[in-house]
């Protein structure tokens, strides 16, 4: 992908994860000519609703352009940018500002890397919390309907089911 991308959540259930960039492919500068004026940038911004986790960066999809190996010193990067924003200021309800992501946010990807800046937002939200109201269709919702998420459903082992998840609820840079 050579441009910007941009996925919002702004209300419903995403049973699973939210990448901003893409899958197995980069987000990045394709052509020589403008490398020194552009910046790869990818934008996830989840308003209302429910998600498992969030990505700035890609599943095995980096953001930006390095060259060299991983581990190297470049002078010839092309720069990337992720911008993650969740929640809103002004929000009343988990469809309306006050999202729910269950597990953890990331400015990054999984198993891609940002080859320059990852920016994270939040203005209201719950991280690492189920949302665990009577009327998901409301329009307020308060404290006590969002519940920690600590056990890992998803998890064969049942052994390992439960508090599976009791170091979820960050937000990595």
């Amino acid at each position: 992908m050579s441009g910007d991308t941009y996925v919002a959540l702004l209300g419903g259930r995403v049973e699973k994860d939210i990448y901003a960039a893409g899958e197995s492919g980069p987000v990045m500068c394709q052509y020589p000519a403008a490398e020194s004026q552009f910046t790869a940038c990818t934008n996830a911004y989840v308003k209302s609703g429910r998600a498992r986790n969030v990505y700035g960066g890609g599943w095995k999809g980096d953001v930006g352009k390095h060259s060299g190996s991983t581990l190297e010193v470049s002078t010839d990067d092309v720069e990337g940018l992720t911008n993650v924003v969740v929640g809103t200021l002004t929000g009343t309800g988990i469809n309306n500002g006050i999202p729910a992501v269950e597990r953890n946010v990331y400015g990054g990807g999984e198993g891609g890397a940002i080859y320059g800046t990852a920016n994270v937002s939040v203005n209201n939200g719950y991280i690492g919390f189920r949302f665990d109201g009577s009327d998901p269709t409301a329009t307020t919702s308060g404290a006590s309907d969002y519940a920690e998420e600590l056990d890992d459903l998803s998890n064969p082992d049942p052994e390992r089911r439960v508090n599976g998840l009791l170091n979820s609820g960050n937000i990595f840079g």
